[in-house]
């Protein structure tokens, strides 16, 4: 299940706001605080004892988590916290994409980072780095987090490419 939707890019409108969120994106990246965030979750992933990531929710029934998970875990914010804010999969959400909106919410009031970090990680554990296999899943978010951290600007340009119609 992704939590992500995009935004629809009919019409002036559409394109201007996806200008917006590339600045969005851009800022919350490549700024000091993002960096930070980026690098912290970057070694936590690393000393994972078991270098597993899900997809669709922060945190399962058995403890495993996804990349904001991992953050928030390295925040010191305990699993049962983080099983609380995931909501359950028959939630009365309309679309799968409202959820990232209300993780991203929690996460900038509770781990201290930007809304559009956290729905940028979000979009990367499920979306970008896409794998049905929680151990492949772990090695591309790492691969994708260590791009921002050693080449930020060429990982950005290389998101924003991905994404330019």
């Amino acid at each position: 299940m992704s939590r992500i939707r995009y935004v629809d890019l009919e019409g002036l409108g559409g394109q201007l706001e996806f200008g917006r969120q590339l600045a969005r994106v851009r800022a919350a990246l490549l700024g000091k605080p993002g960096q930070e965030a980026l690098a912290e979750l970057k070694a936590a992933l690393l000393v994972m004892p078991n270098k597993r990531l899900i997809a669709g929710e922060l945190c399962d029934h058995v403890g495993e988590v996804c990349a904001l998970g991992v953050l928030a875990r390295s925040r010191g914010v305990p699993d049962d916290e983080l099983r609380m804010v995931t909501p359950l999969t028959d939630s009365t959400h309309e679309e799968d994409s409202d959820i990232s909106f209300w993780i991203a919410d929690w996460a900038k009031v509770r781990l201290g980072v930007s809304w559009t970090l956290a729905w940028v990680l979000q979009e990367a554990n499920d979306e970008i780095c896409r794998s049905p296999i929680p151990e492949e899943l772990y090695r591309r978010v790492l691969d994708w987090v260590g791009e921002w951290v050693a080449n930020p600007n060429e990982a950005f340009n290389k998101y924003r490419d991905a994404r330019v119609p």
